[in-house]
């Protein structure tokens, strides 16, 4: 366990903030693999803790991190009032992350809901960073309305490099993507690798309409498990 400093905090979205923080190299050198989390604390004592996946790309030259916190649960809550220069502890680096390998020259799309895009922003920003040649990128995300959308000007950037499918719902934004993946007939995964980050729930019902499309169960993939 070793203190980190906060270098920024703002109000990314609804309900969504974004911290930056700097970290000890001899432990941000254990962030190799995008999709990789965080295990935090706000005491020593480690009686507030939080899982955090990074936002941003490992491997970078200076020891900084980026979060996405969603403004739910106590600590979360106690979290986002933390001020620039505030410290709290990371007790550990933890996870596989992405499976790179299974990325290498495919086409891939990636779902994920709000906060859940975290972890597959750190993945773009390795794939543009060159840690991982792909053939092509899709993404899927969606919220309950463009007030809740995390990273807009990424999002923005990100629509000239390659396409966006936003899905917006007031009540159940993740059903709407499945009703849309079950409504479009012509969409095939065959060939195709998918990386999804959400709850058990959503990876189920995305499992269950695009292995009737095609996709293989090896190439559906998140940052900790394989369904």
């Amino acid at each position: 366990m070793t203190k980190v400093k906060i270098l920024n905090i703002s109000r990314e979205a609804e309900l969504l903030y974004s911290i930056q923080i700097l970290a000890p190299q001899e432990i941000y050198k254990k962030y190799q693999i995008p999709g990789q989390y965080g295990i935090f604390s706000l005491d020593q004592e480690q009686k507030n803790k939080i899982y955090l996946a990074f936002s941003s790309a490992p491997l970078q030259k200076e020891p900084i991190i980026e979060l996405l916190v969603k403004e739910k649960g106590e600590v979360a809550q106690n979290l986002i009032q933390l001020k620039p220069n505030d410290e709290f502890y990371l007790i550990d680096i933890q996870g596989n992350g992405f499976p790179l390998e299974k990325l290498i020259q495919k086409d891939i799309e990636a779902f994920a809901m709000g906060s859940g895009i975290a972890p597959i922003r750190a993945l773009i920003q390795s794939i543009l960073n060159g840690m991982v040649a792909i053939k092509s990128l899709k993404i899927w995300i969606s919220a309950f309305s463009e007030q809740y959308l995390p990273y807009k000007n990424d999002f923005k950037f990100w629509e000239s490099i390659f396409p966006i499918k936003y899905i917006y719902d007031k009540v159940a934004p993740f059903k709407n993507v499945i009703d849309h993946l079950k409504e479009d007939f012509s969409l095939s995964y065959e060939n195709k690798t998918v990386i999804w980050i959400g709850s058990e729930e959503y990876g189920k019902n995305l499992w269950d309409i695009l292995q009737n499309r095609g996709l293989k169960k090896e190439n559906f993939l998140t940052n900790y498990e394989i369904i």
